[in-house]
């Protein structure tokens, strides 16, 4: 990876390669770039990559801050904060940049709905069958385990070879998602696929809410699914961040961040030149351009999410801080709308999900400790105006017991609306201009995105003349399939 200045690209040389302009360098923009240098090498092609970026780090929406902005805590996820071990190419490349996971335990957790826990767990496995089975039945729960297993082994033919060769790359994510088998779990709410159940109106809209912030009555089957198929949730010590940047370091890719692309221009060279926020233009032309970063043409609605991180001296939470809190609090409460729903009130609930995260440490990635007396803490919440000052020495017991805060909003992944997929856009939105996000309203995680990016390259592979995308290339079900290179 190279970071030079926009100054020194606007002078740089005209070369024959084939240039390619890259914009967004998250999950889908670092794993294309580097999906893109390995398929040219094993082509013995020589290509010309340029990835901007409107944030000066790698990442996207996945980031980290330090407590106090003091560098010598540890860092702390803002956003994109977990993966799961069915996430193949993110486990692959933690395995291969040789990166440390972090402890992703979250403890206890209980389940409010404004008015009352519905639901709290134990530390003890079954006594927590037990509860489920008494509020529950075992039908309900089970039925979700079953449909969690069946989306995700449908999902895992994407690191199939044979699955490939039949069937990829997709022209429209209407055909991925067909090919699948995963259509109509995209067409229907969470809440009918499970016929209403109580399960699914508590356990799963919790789930929904804290990965989605979107209730089970509004997003779409596959969402719920995906959410409650965190069990084994891992995180990269120091940030999930740090994959994506090994991803740029291990391209042939130029780099240039704090560059934000507002708008590209066919010329009468048949090339695509870019520019930027500010009106100014990029002089290099490219040949291809590749969106990896949400599109404001195709009106696709994203969720704001507003996230405060707290470091606070209390262990637990306030006793008067929620109705019905219990005498000794889960770590994580997540939040239902089934009061609501059942009712037919309007919600009153301004929060998704309060989670005790960590101890704050301090010290360097590899020998951190412990801060005596200092918890890190996270909240979600759809609410702007949730969550102020006051409402946060209110949950902790005072403002002395708050020492440092931080909010941030995302645009954090978008509504996933049950709709027919053939209402999204294609992975090729103009000759030579392919947009990764388009698979984003089927399914938005960090490990979608690098495989929405594979696919992209594979149809640019296509017309570049490597074979058809990967169908010439898989011949093993080798995992090394992940890595363009089976």
């Amino acid at each position: 990876m190279k970071i030079l200045g926009l100054i020194t690209l606007c002078f740089m040389a005209y070369t024959h390669a084939i240039r390619i302009a890259i914009v967004g360098a998250g999950a889908g923009g670092s794993s294309a770039a580097y999906y893109l240098t390995k398929a040219a090498r094993q082509n013995g092609d020589i290509i010309d990559i340029d990835v901007f970026e409107k944030r000066y780090q790698a990442g996207g929406r996945s980031r980290t801050v330090t407590p106090y902005n003091d560098s010598s805590y540890s860092p702390i996820e803002l956003g994109a904060s977990i993966f799961v071990g069915a996430n193949k190419n993110m486990v692959k490349a933690v395995r291969e940049f040789d990166y440390n996971l972090a402890d992703t335990d979250t403890g206890s957790f209980g389940i409010y709905d404004g008015d009352s826990f519905v639901f709290e767990s134990s530390e003890w496995t079954y006594w927590n069958y037990v509860k489920l089975l008494w509020r529950y039945g075992y039908t309900a729960p089970r039925t979700v385990q079953i449909h969690v297993k069946q989306a995700m082994e449908k999902f895992s033919q994407l690191y199939d070879a044979k699955f490939l060769r039949n069937h990829g790359p997709w022209e429209h994510p209407k055909d991925l998602v067909a090919d699948l088998g995963l259509d109509e779990l995209v067409e229907e709410s969470g809440l009918t696929h499970f016929h209403n159940s109580r399960f699914a109106s508590e356990v799963v809209d919790a789930a929904t809410r804290v990965n989605y912030g979107q209730n089970i009555d509004s997003i779409h089957a596959l969402g719920a699914l995906v959410s409650m198929a965190g069990n084994d949730g891992m995180a990269v010590d120091g940030g999930n961040w740090r994959v994506f940047q090994r991803f740029l370091e291990h391209s042939n890719a130029t780099v240039y961040f704090g560059c934000e692309v507002g708008d590209i221009r066919r010329t009468s060279s048949g090339l695509w030149q870019l520019y930027l926020g500010d009106g100014a233009h990029v002089e290099r032309l490219y040949d291809y351009v590749i969106f990896a970063t949400p599109l404001p043409l195709f009106r696709v609605p994203y969720v704001d999410l507003y996230v405060t991180l707290v470091a606070t001296n209390a262990s637990t939470y306030a006793r008067d801080a929620l109705r019905g809190l219990p005498s000794h609090p889960p770590s994580m409460i997540l939040t239902t709308d089934a009061l609501a729903r059942h009712t037919g009130k309007t919600s009153q609930l301004e929060l998704n999900s309060v989670n005790y995260v960590q101890q704050a440490r301090k010290g360097s990635k590899d020998d951190d400790v412990d801060v005596d007396d200092e918890w890190i803490v996270k909240i979600f919440s759809e609410s702007p105006s949730a969550w102020g000052d006051q409402d946060l020495h209110v949950l902790f017991g005072g403002s002395q017991n708050v020492g440092w805060t931080h909010r941030h909003v995302f645009k954090a992944y978008p509504y996933l609306q049950p709709e027919n997929a053939s209402s999204l856009p294609p992975f090729e939105v103009d000759d030579g201009v392919f947009y990764i996000n388009a698979m984003e309203p089927v399914l938005s995680t960090m490990e979608s995105e690098t495989v929405a990016a594979r696919n992209v390259i594979g149809l640019l592979g296509a017309k570049l003349g490597y074979g058809k995308g990967w169908k010439d290339a898989c011949t093993t079900n080798d995992d090394d399939w992940i890595w363009i290179d089976c």
